[in-house]
């Protein structure tokens, strides 16, 4: 369980299609499920793209902006927008970010609520290391299905604090 979590976390990271261990695209397996590019990790891929750090300071004011518009439409143009600004400043950062547009902007078909914690995977970071760390203390599970309550556990939990927190 832990080893898939890890899996689909890198491949969200480095941009790709996650799947499964055994090859299964994750797509195939949660039909109609939206897909999120961390927007803080394609922030420091732009930035990381570029040539100096001064180029990579002037990226990263250029994108940081987009994703504090509260408005989807907004959010778009300024995504657009920055992308131009890319295009003349630093075409690497420019052909990141372009390439990453439609996964990067998935959150914005939910509600205006949910956008700041869907737009990041921290949830599903925090998540993750609160699996690893409680089943660190089990150290041996005596069956697949107890270590899935456990993991059912820790995302109950962290649905109820989500609830509570809106």
């Amino acid at each position: 369980m832990e080893n898939i979590a890890e899996q689909a976390t890198a491949a969200a990271v480095a941009g790709a299609m996650p799947r499964f261990a055994d090859g299964t695209i994750i797509e195939e397996v949660f039909q109609g499920a939206a897909w999120q590019r961390c927007v803080v990790h394609l922030m420091r891929d732009c930035a990381r793209a570029a040539s100096s750090r001064s180029l990579s300071r002037r990226v990263s004011r250029i994108v940081a902006p987009v994703f504090r518009a509260k408005d989807a439409g907004a959010v778009r143009a300024m995504y657009h927008l920055a992308a131009d600004m890319l295009r003349e400043c630093c075409p690497r950062a420019a052909d990141v970010w372009e390439a990453a547009e439609a996964d990067a902007l998935a959150y914005l078909d939910f509600p205006a609520s949910h956008w700041k914690r869907l737009r990041t995977n921290n949830l599903q970071e925090r998540t993750n290391r609160e699996i690893k760390r409680r089943s660190r203390v089990v150290q041996v599970f005596p069956s697949v299905r107890s270590l899935e309550r456990l993991a059912g556990a820790v995302m109950c939990e962290q649905d109820e604090a989500w609830s509570e927190a809106r």
